[in-house]
């Protein structure tokens, strides 16, 4: 058992190898305990001096044999992949009742299973037990350890071809096997996690309406006391870094302020009015460009990670929640059925959820208008992006609108259910007529939460005619011509032809394309093309 980032204790599968200089962990394995991880870019090798890359990082592994409670504390070089699934192959060990009686550590170890770490000789003797029992036919043997009995040594009758060797191995079942799932239209079996549980369960019983049908719902913090240090400090260095950054840009300046007086405007933030609140946390914020965007060229982005001074941010103590919406995949095939086919999105659906009043003061900012004046406290009042609940929070939402109008509305909540993507409403009909009426229904389900959508598209003009002209997507004059490229889930729908297609965008070579210069961009510059800097 090796604790993770919350300091819960999760299984991992790990190989005892003398033979390795130290402890090996894989990106996977990282990602899902969410370590912190340190810089580390050591050249690793293996069997017959064979170059197995660079290492992905250092992390401090906390590994707690919980039979003997024994602790290992220890630091791990992150891997993409360690080694080939062992074992190879299914292994019979009906014969082995000589085992039956011991504890093991690995009760699955003879189905092929992917190895999570690999401990090395660094702590390999510190796992060492003195206790052993070998097989009457005198192999394999089972070493005792501090995680349970380990067995090892040579199978009887087993095959010598399926015996690994080399650290790297092309697994051509394993890839057919991932081929085929990922080619598998079932309906996916979702496990949740006991956090993920608790984010669910906190949302059913926390969230409510307003008088105006709005949704309010409470943050899913992981304990009910959160624990937070001081954090304003951090927030107001950040602010007077951003106040020098735009006092030079003028236009940088400018859309900053509308976005924060829009802010205000739409009463998605307000001035604290609780400046002595004991539950607060202010976070940063900086600006973000997105040149794509029809309507928002800049967006100010808010930073629920920046550490507290007890070394703890807001996103450390709140619930993530599980993934709920749709695959993309099925959304987007779902959206081929039928002939006419339309698309539109939530304006702003985050900050349509408001967040309980009692939640906000975590959500605080510090605001002004140049470096002059006092900044002045702002709570959020809606869900923010940025904190690692939001996502979370408005699909859960949207799904739970769905569900309260299914009775009066049910295609159209059948509709909000399956056929969103976080904001992009993707959807389809047999003709014009079919079409309309189920966005008329989606439409009216929305608004009486607050949830607009805008900014329509599709390929048949009698749909586009009973739309407002500033919810086009495009002005109706190049919607349906073909130049008509509505960018859609990070494809292009070109509504025209009714056909998807990609977009991209290749920087000019600004050098003599030889074999080394491809070489040398691939591996110092591996994103582009211009590698002018070499010279």
């Amino acid at each position: 058992m090796v604790r993770d980032r919350c300091n819960e204790l999760k299984p991992c599968r790990a190989l005892l190898d003398s033979g390795s200089q130290g402890t090996l962990i894989t990106e996977s394995c990282v990602q899902r305990l969410q370590l912190k991880r340190g810089f580390d870019r050591s050249m690793l090798y293996g069997v017959g001096s064979v170059n197995g890359g660079h290492t992905r990082g250092r992390v401090e592994l906390n590994i707690e044999a919980t039979q003997y409670d024994t602790i290992i504390r220890t630091e791990a070089l992150c891997l993409l992949n360690l080694t080939y699934t062992l074992p190879p192959c299914d292994i019979s060990h009906h014969s082995w009742t000589f085992f039956n009686e011991v504890n093991l550590a690995d009760p699955s170890y003879s189905k092929p299973g992917k190895i999570d770490i690999i401990l090395g000789a660094d702590v390999f003797t510190s796992c060492l037990l003195p206790e052993k029992l070998t097989h009457p036919s005198g192999s394999p043997t089972a070493v005792n350890t501090i995680f349970g009995w380990v067995i090892m040594g040579k199978i009887k009758g087993a095959d010598e071809q399926n015996i690994v060797t080399a650290h790297t191995c092309v697994d051509l079942n394993q890839q057919l096997q991932r081929f085929w799932e990922v080619e598998d239209l079932r309906e996916p079996t979702n496990y949740l996690t006991d956090e993920e549980k608790k984010a669910e369960l906190h949302f059913q019983q926390h969230t409510q309406c307003d008088v105006q049908g709005r949704y309010v719902v409470r943050l899913p913090l992981k304990e009910d006391e959160v624990n937070l240090g001081e954090s304003r400090s951090a927030a107001l260095r950040r602010l007077i870094s951003v106040e020098r950054r735009i006092d030079s840009d003028v236009q940088l300046k400018e859309e900053y302020g509308k976005f924060m007086d829009e802010y205000l405007e739409l009463a998605h933030m307000e001035i604290s009015s609780t400046v002595n609140v004991h539950r607060k946390y202010f976070m940063p914020h900086h600006a973000v460009f997105k040149p794509t965007s029809a309507t928002t060229k800049l967006r100010v982005v808010f930073d629920a990670s920046c550490k507290s001074s007890n070394g703890l941010s807001l996103n450390d103590n709140l619930l993530i929640g599980p993934t709920i919406q749709k695959d993309l995949f099925e959304i987007i095939t779902k959206f081929r059925k039928y002939k006419v086919g339309f698309a539109g999105d939530i304006e702003k659906m985050y900050r349509q959820v408001l967040v309980h009043p009692d939640d906000r003061p975590l959500q605080r900012i510090l605001w002004g208008r140049s470096t002059e004046e006092e900044p002045t406290a702002y709570d959020l009042r809606t869900v923010t992006y940025g904190t690692a609940a939001a996502p979370f929070l408005a699909v859960r939402t949207l799904q739970q609108v769905a569900y309260d109008y299914s009775d009066e509305y049910p295609d159209a909540a059948s509709a909000i259910s399956n056929n969103f993507y976080v904001d992009d409403f993707l959807a389809c009909a047999p003709n014009s007529g079919g079409a309309v009426k189920l966005k008329n229904d989606v439409c009216s389900v929305l608004s009486e939460a607050g949830f607009k959508l805008r900014k329509w598209s599709s390929n048949s003009r009698k749909f586009l005619g009973t739309i407002d002209i500033d919810d086009y997507e495009k002005s109706p004059d190049t919607i349906i011509d073909t130049t008509s490229a509505v960018k859609t889930l990070g494809l292009l729908w070109e509504t025209s032809t009714d056909n998807f297609k990609y977009n991209v965008v290749l920087e000019d070579i600004t050098l003599t394309v030889t074999k080394r210069n491809v070489l040398y961009c691939q591996n110092i510059r591996p994103n582009r093309m211009d590698c002018s800097d070499r010279y």
